[in-house]
């Protein structure tokens, strides 16, 4: 079946839907009609079953005639978009969205038409009854002699027919839009983004379903005492005979709208259950890891901004998973950018360690042993990215290997420290990102400590021996800010053995408890003292585990790097 051939059978189906509706309604009301105890109604029973009902056979289809030409305009952006889509010269998204807004419209807009239709049908009917009435030789006739009661009546059995139709029309039309024509429009859901158009809530289905089932039959029934009321004056029925026929009349109102409410009460439920019975489904399949299923969303109240929503976070949930697999593969490629171990020289033990916040994070640690100096060369980078996560990790990565081709050259620290921020400078320019690194070397020939220091934190420098201990300072301003800035160098003699060295990024002394209260380094200090005589490891394990207790509990907020050498 082509698409148009079968876009026309949708929209046929519509107008017999609402055909059928009206049917319905009419049918109740008629029925209703011929069982109220009034001898006006016993003869018009009696003229429908002679030869009124060819009348009856006349006039409902001009009725539904009527109705179909109402629905055709109120349908017309969805035929328009059918038929005239594929035309030349045609704006194809404007009558789209055109055919899209209606469609979200179409089940209340042809309940008001049914209203209005059936409103208008009586107001003509009540016309001709006046002109009957006002002509003498039809007052004659038996069923014309009716009083002036009876037009009221008339009216007010047209206005029930209009909302009885009304009402079926509005959920038929609106499941069968559900289930053929809105996954044609929104495939992908999102109707609640369509602004300014009538949005049906849980609570006014609710509320419809009371009124259809409980306030509607009341009003029919009220009305229909009040009309029986002003009429049984005029007439000589007995007691026992007008009672009889008001009990029956009453059941069979009673029975008519208990199965009409039983009817309306499964539409209302499918539409309110099914949605979530689907959603449920999807949530079910994303918690076994199906990330590819989608909920069902068919409308535009709160259930369907849940089913939104739960798509909206079933999408996320995969780009976080991607997410999270890329932090896996660039925390992998960090960690083997990293030392796996600090090298085994002999006169040096060192120990070190990084703790990220996150999968990834900016701190460096690197160690590059001099070849041509037999290995009494050993220079020791800490370096602190700016920032947290993918973007700090990338820049290490750029620091990284910028420290380490220029350190192949020759030069002095200064040089190379020089050379490396004039490039990460240009390669930085864009972003203003920054990068606080510390060089440090050793001779062990010359048992001598050199240094650079880039906007990093100064290293701690302790003689237990002494019992002293302070700062490796110097100026200098973090790599990426100043291309023109040139470094300088410092140098200590005379190393002694037991001398302790410990580099530290400003997540180890920045670290804050639950107090509000920073680490510093005079806790650093008290451990070098304190365990003097142990080795590197030891006292990096004991300065980790005194940052873990003072922490209290807290998440660390900022990477954390430590590097303790000690001379042996």
């Amino acid at each position: 079946m082509t698409d148009k051939s079968h876009h026309k059978r949708l929209l046929l189906n519509l107008y017999l839907i609402n055909a059928a509706a009206n049917m319905i309604g009419a049918l109740i009301v008629g029925v209703l009609s011929l069982l109220t105890p009034i001898e006006f109604f016993k003869l018009w029973r009696n003229y429908v079953v002679d030869d009124g009902w060819i009348y009856i056979l006349m006039i409902y289809p001009i009725i539904v005639a009527i109705g179909a030409g109402l629905q055709y305009i109120a349908q017309r952006p969805l035929t328009s978009y059918f038929y005239s889509a594929k035309s030349n010269g045609v704006d194809e998204s404007k009558l789209f969205r055109s055919a899209s807004r209606r469609l979200i419209l179409l089940p209340p807009i042809i309940s008001l038409l049914n209203i209005f239709m059936w409103t208008g049908l009586s107001l003509l009917d009540a016309s001709w009854m006046v002109l009957v009435k006002l002509n003498p030789s039809l007052n004659a006739l038996p069923l014309y002699s009716f009083s002036w009661h009876t037009l009221y009546f008339s009216l007010f059995r047209g206005i029930i027919v209009g909302s009885l139709a009304a009402g079926l029309a509005l959920l038929v039309v609106e499941a069968y839009s559900r289930k053929h024509l809105i996954p044609i429009f929104f495939p992908q859901g999102r109707l609640a983004t369509f602004k300014k158009v009538w949005q049906i809530s849980i609570r006014q289905r609710i509320q419809f379903l009371y009124f259809s089932g409980t306030v509607v039959p009341m009003i029919i029934f009220v009305g229909t005492l009040f009309y029986v009321e002003s009429e049984v004056r005029a007439s000589n029925v007995p007691v026992t005979v007008f009672s009889r026929d008001l009990l029956f009349y009453t059941v069979s109102l009673y029975i008519i709208f208990v199965f009409l409410s039983l009817w309306l009460n499964f539409l209302v439920g499918k539409s309110i259950l099914e949605p979530i019975r689907d959603m449920i489904g999807t949530i079910r399949k994303v918690r076994t890891g199906d990330f590819n299923h989608r909920a069902r969303v068919v409308s535009n109240d709160e259930i369907g901004v849940l089913g939104d929503g739960i798509n909206k976070m079933t999408v996320d949930l995969v780009e976080g998973e991607a997410l999270r697999h890329s932090y896996n593969l660039a925390r992998k490629a960090q960690l083997a950018l990293l030392p796996g171990s600090p090298p085994a020289i002999e006169g040096l033990d060192i120990a070190a360690r990084s703790v990220y916040c996150q999968e990834t994070g900016g701190d460096y640690i690197d160690f590059l042993q001099s070849s041509g100096s037999n290995g009494s060369q050993l220079k020791v980078i800490m370096g602190d990215a700016c920032g947290l996560g993918i973007s700090s990790a990338l820049l290490m990565a750029t620091g990284r290997a910028l420290v380490r081709q220029r350190s192949a050259m020759p030069g002095t620290l200064a040089d190379i420290m020089t050379d490396v921020n004039r490039q990460l400078v240009r390669d930085v320019a864009e972003s203003c990102q920054f990068m606080a690194l510390f060089y440090l070397m050793f001779d062990l020939q010359q048992r001598t400590l050199t240094w650079v220091r880039a906007g990093h934190n100064p290293v701690i420098f302790c003689d237990p021996s002494t019992g002293t201990a302070e700062q490796l300072r110097g100026s200098g301003m973090a790599l990426g800010i100043d291309e023109n800035w040139h470094y300088r160098q410092y140098c200590r003699q005379k190393l002694t053995t037991g001398q302790i060295i410990v580099l530290g990024t400003d997540g180890l002394w920045e670290t804050l408890n639950r107090k509000g209260q920073m680490f510093g380094r005079d806790p650093i200090i008290r451990i070098l003292h304190q365990y003097a005589d142990v080795d590197a490891k030891g006292i990096l394990t004991a300065c980790l585990f005194a940052l873990d207790r003072f922490r209290e509990g807290r998440t660390i907020e900022d990477d954390v790097s430590m590097v303790v050498i000690k001379v042996s």
